[in-house]
């Protein structure tokens, strides 16, 4: 067996007892592949394999194997402080640029205007997203 870490492959059982591995991509069904029927080794290699037939290539960093889950337009929204008065309306772009770190920009109306400071949000948007997928030739 791989000693390779799979993506979205992990060890479990189902409520009958059988021991195997379920392959679960998110927004996918996922699959159980049990020892008893394919052997731990091949049931194993036919998780992953499911796995990775059912993400899209193109969501995913080959180098670290992150999943980009969201649209590249979500992640972008606009705030106003309520309980703060004089505080002003932000655009604020947000990405999970490495595992546990949370990146944002805010992009202020009132120095740049409401349509600025939204292309330029989502600029940034786009800018992280091709960090997470690792396309940073542009």
């Amino acid at each position: 067996m791989s000693k390779r870490k799979a993506m979205y492959v992990f060890r479990g059982s189902p409520p009958r007892g059988d021991r195997g591995w379920i392959a679960q991509v998110p927004g996918k069904p996922a699959r159980f592949f049990a020892d008893a029927r394919f052997g731990r080794e091949d049931a194993f290699n036919k998780a992953r394999k499911y796995a990775k037939r059912l993400t899209n290539r193109t969501r995913v960093n080959p180098e670290t194997g992150r999943y980009l889950h969201k649209k590249p337009s979500s992640g972008v929204f606009r705030f106003v402080h309520l309980n703060k008065r004089g505080k002003p309306a932000v655009w604020i772009a947000v990405a999970c640029i490495e595992p546990g770190k949370v990146k944002r920009r805010q992009f202020y109306v009132r120095t740049h205007g409401e349509k600025e400071a939204e292309r330029l949000a989502r600029q940034a948007r786009a800018e992280m997203v091709k960090l997470i997928l690792g396309n940073q030739t542009s």
